[in-house]
């Protein structure tokens, strides 16, 4: 199985649509009864496929608990260089992890 052929089963699993709905100008954060809007900037479209193989390789599930878990991994491993927008997302994630 090839690395995009694990990523378009995850994406359908999931119910994240073609390519992990990258083609969207906007997404939604889900946090219990509450969604939230966040903007599809460029440098997350071109990224994002990085974090969702790093469930892949960790395993971790795309609730909470698991989204934590995967940003914490990422701080652990050297985080996102000078993409600050996966920074910003990366540690509000784990800080959503340590509170709850």
């Amino acid at each position: 199985m090839t690395i995009e052929h694990a990523l378009n089963d995850f994406y359908k699993q999931h119910g994240y649509g073609e390519g992990g709905g990258i083609d969207k100008k906007w997404d939604m954060i889900k946090f219990g009864p509450f969604a939230f809007p966040l903007p599809n900037l460029e440098s997350r479209r071109r990224n994002i496929y990085l974090h969702d193989i790093n469930h892949l390789v960790t395993g971790y599930d795309t609730n909470w608990k698991g989204e934590s878990s995967v940003t914490s991994w990422e701080i652990a491993t050297g985080g996102w260089g000078n993409i600050y927008f996966a920074w910003w997302l990366t540690l509000w994630g784990m800080a959503v992890g340590v509170m709850f």
